[in-house]
């Protein structure tokens, strides 16, 4: 027989992309039975499609005995392709077994048997920066599986909040009194411990790891830990039971919760002493607002929620501007935040490939210096519009690479001027619910549509009804605004919205490019993790931070290596996530710890451990808090290498001298200011002020926008008269000098 001719590919390179579209239904089913055995002629077409080898015949609970196709071999024999990775959480977040299906066909039917079969879904390699290398069994190196990492820190909230609630119940006669109290020794029961941080509901980018010093296992091969806990704190609150306990006056009540955290760290730290609390380890830490604890390496941030201090605040008849704002910060954070958690939460468990898009987009964002600028629970809300938005002409994203798009798509192209985003993942409102949001939407924005927070997302917690298990029927016509979005009516401000915008565009158009085979080699899509020189020298000034307070360059916005590389030490390939969690592990190279064998068995004489360190986010909170007026601050808090600041619109323009706003400015020199007393800002004072914050912390700044020229008024040359030209054209040759002196010290 003659061979068929080779065909040659549309796009002009040896390659064919094809297109598949995904039931994310059905694409994670392991087992295809085929026809019943009766059906001759139905079961030869089904023997030929999947082969004899790959189709058995077997037999099932319901009694039937027909050929059918497992998919639970994740290392198939036609998978040979030394360029083909395989991830830990593949079958999960990449459209499940459709990937080793098609590779079956194509090996099958399409490919002549001495070639090796080079398919794969186009860009799967992207989730090197989100998840680790499957490994051979007979490999022992850590490699940090996230989703692993995330069941065990559930697990060890699990157990917590047992023994929370456990020790919480009267169960020791107190002396002299025939009432009983707590183990824990306070006076009211835990009726609920509830979970409210993203690394107990699989969306955070780095899930904590237990440390060793702080009751955790050591990791094997690991033989250094850092002395600080480089990952945030896992915040959870604790609900009490129904009770007349509680004081009626609020400052009061401030006070009981204060009172109840010191409580609760003196009863833990009594079981400890009698060996009755098993996996505390290390110190405690009580601020009026919260308390961190060490529980089984993990360090937890324990909230009181105390529901009758919401509704005592609710039933004001004239609250105070400052009770509303506390009413409103305590929702938030205790009601509104509980179930934005268990709301995300469920749209995970529906859509696997969700919290691994949350968590793209999380290091998207970062490496473009969005740190702190978008909430990230608007990040969550958004992909799980994705997911589960009704109005969507798209079938539901099946793998991390369709949702990264959509994502990008929805950020570029929705109308944030003219729309709000509803996401409502278990459609929970009503047409009249909707209807109200929308008036409300055109009330906040105004005729023009120009007012209002750059982004309007809400969802059902963000209405009165989000408050419903606090208030009372009389309580709610005092409460505030109906459907005003929680987490996005501060931040993010238009310029950065416009900035996202415009880089979710361009990252849109350029993963779609690669998805089609028109990238250079395929290893473009790196680049989307990093900014470019000429995108830093776009700010106005930058701060560079000293390397000593950077542990995991592997996140960097500009040098960053995101592919996936061998280790030659430990002869393994290894992910941007797993190089990455390895130095988030150790810590700062200055703060590291040697684990001994013998000094792990002593626990008297662990080292203390510094259970959150972050300074350099603390450092740009009191930029934007003490100097958000003047510029706007953006960084990588994953890797805080530079610190870029972008002045404010008309920060330069001219102004009468004011007292009372007379700091960080000078006279304005360049237009013949004694004439009137006119001031501007001095970008020297700002540096200044700004080092006032960051000493020991910034080593370096570069000014590239040292301030706007103030130039002279506009006049008709025809009628000015030549003694006034020629003293003008003085002044404007000495300020042009200045100008060039200014220019130079900027570069």
């Amino acid at each position: 027989e003659t061979q068929p001719k080779a065909m040659s590919a549309p796009n002009g390179k040896d390659t064919l992309v094809l297109g598949i579209s995904i039931n994310s239904d059905t694409c994670f089913r392991m087992v295809d039975r085929g026809p019943p055995a009766d059906d001759h002629e139905a079961t030869h077409g089904f023997l030929q499609l999947w082969g004899e080898k790959k189709a058995e015949l077997r037999r099932f609970k319901d009694g039937a005995i027909v050929h059918a196709v497992v998919w639970d071999d994740a290392h198939d024999s036609n998978q040979d392709d030394e360029s083909y990775v395989r991830f830990q959480n593949d079958d999960k977040v990449q459209g499940g077994i459709v990937e080793r299906i098609v590779r079956h066909i194509l090996g099958l039917h399409f490919v002549r048997k001495n070639k090796p079969v080079t398919a794969s879904f186009a860009m799967r390699d992207i989730l090197s920066t989100v998840d680790g290398v499957m490994l051979d069994d007979n490999k022992e190196v850590v490699t940090f599986n996230p989703l692993v990492a995330h069941r065990m820190v559930m697990r060890a909230f699990d157990d917590l909040s047992s023994f929370l609630r456990l020790e919480s119940l009267p169960s020791i006669q107190a002396p002299g009194s025939d009432t009983k109290r707590s183990r824990l020794g306070i006076p009211l029961t835990i009726d609920a411990v509830e979970p409210l941080d993203p690394a107990l509901r699989y969306t955070e980018l780095f899930p904590p790891i237990p440390h060793p010093f702080l009751g955790g296992s050591s990791l094997p091969g690991i033989h250094k830990a850092s002395g600080v806990v480089c990952s945030n704190p896992i915040q959870i609150q604790l609900r009490f039971g129904s009770s007349s306990k509680w004081p009626i006056d609020l400052k009061a009540m401030g006070s009981a919760k204060t009172a109840m955290l010191l409580q609760l760290a003196d009863g833990i730290e009594s079981l400890r002493t009698a060996g009755l609390a098993k996996g505390f380890e290390g110190p405690f830490t009580v601020t009026p607002d919260y308390i961190d604890l060490c529980y089984k390496g993990y360090v937890f941030r324990v909230l009181v929620r105390a529901d009758p201090q919401l509704k005592l605040l609710r039933e004001l008849s004239k609250p105070s501007e400052e009770a509303s704002n506390l009413l409103k910060t305590l929702t938030k954070k205790h009601v509104v935040s509980a179930k934005h958690h268990s709301m995300v939460h469920a749209v995970y468990t529906s859509h696997p490939s969700s919290s691994m898009v949350v968590r793209l987009v999380r290091r998207w964002m970062a490496a473009h210096l969005f740190s702190g600028l978008i909430p990230f629970e608007a990040i969550e809300l958004m992909v799980c519009h994705v997911y589960t938005g009704s109005d969507s002409p798209f079938n539901t994203p099946a793998t991390v690479i369709s949702g990264l798009q959509r994502f990008f798509d929805l950020l570029t192209n929705h109308d944030w001027e003219g729309e709000p985003i509803i996401v409502d993942p278990q459609s929970n409102l009503d047409d009249t619910s909707r209807r109200e949001i929308l008036k409300e939407f055109a009330s906040v924005r105004g005729p023009e549509y120009n007012r209002g927070p750059a982004m309007f997302i809400v969802t059902p917690n963000d209405g009165d009804s989000s408050a419903e298990e606090t208030t009372t029927p009389h309580s709610k016509k005092a409460s505030s605004k109906p459907w005003s979005p929680s987490f996005t009516s501060q931040t993010p401000e238009l310029v950065v919205l416009a900035r996202a915008r415009h880089l979710a565009k361009r990252s849109y158009e350029f993963l779609g490019q690669n998805l089609q085979g028109k990238g250079s080699e395929g290893l473009n899509w790196s680049s989307l993790f990093h900014e470019s020189t000429q995108s830093f020298r776009s700010y106005s000034a930058l701060l560079r931070v000293d390397p000593e307070f950077v542990s995991d360059k592997e996140t960097s916005s500009s040098a960053a290596s995101v592919l996936v590389r061998r280790n030659e030490k430990l002869d393994v390939l290894q992910s941007s996530y797993s190089r990455s969690m390895y130095n988030r592990y150790h810590g700062p190279s200055s703060m590291q710890l040697k684990l001994f064998k013998n000094l792990m068995q002593r626990k008297e004489e662990l080292p203390e451990i510094l259970l959150e360190f972050n300074p350099v986010v603390e450092m740009v909170e009191r930029f934007r808090q003490s100097m958000g007026q003047l510029a706007v601050f953006w960084y990588n808090d994953l890797c805080p290498e530079v610190i870029t600041v972008l002045w404010r619109p008309n920060l330069f323009s001219a102004k009468s001298f004011s007292a009372v706003s007379s700091e960080c400015v000078r006279p304005v020199t360049e237009d013949k200011w004694q004439k009137d007393t006119l001031i501007t800002v001095s970008v020297h004072d700002i540096l200044a002020e700004l080092s006032c914050h960051c000493r020991d912390i910034i080593v370096d700044q570069k000014v590239l926008d040292g301030g706007m020229t103030i130039a002279a008024p506009v006049v008709n040359p025809k009628k000015r008269s030549i003694e006034e030209s020629s003293s003008e054209d003085e002044d404007n040759a000495g300020t042009s000098d200045n100008g060039r002196d200014t220019g130079s010290d900027s570069e």
